[in-house]
């Protein structure tokens, strides 16, 4: 499958940062610790959840930025306790 940028743009939408940012907006016990990156490290794995983007797109060791896609909350909706809707 071929995404083109603005493609990819709209699926995956999250840098690392946004998506702390997102996380801290959905818990009331969240924390960016290592709690957390052993739920998000196997699934960097799972393209339904993220991608890598390479500096160079034909060398897979170049430098590289994951993006994340929204549905990865369900994954953190099994560890984290939701905030109440206001």
């Amino acid at each position: 499958m071929t995404l083109t940028e603005d493609d990819f743009k709209k699926i995956y939408k999250w840098t690392f940062q946004q998506l702390i940012d997102q996380l801290k907006k959905r818990y009331i016990d969240f924390k960016a610790n290592s709690k957390f990156n052993s739920i998000r490290k196997p699934l960097l794995a799972d393209s339904k959840y993220v991608r890598p983007r390479f500096l160079d797109p034909d060398n897979p060791k170049s430098g590289r930025k994951d993006f994340y896609r929204p549905t990865i909350l369900s994954e953190f909706d099994k560890h984290y306790t939701r905030k109440a809707n206001p």
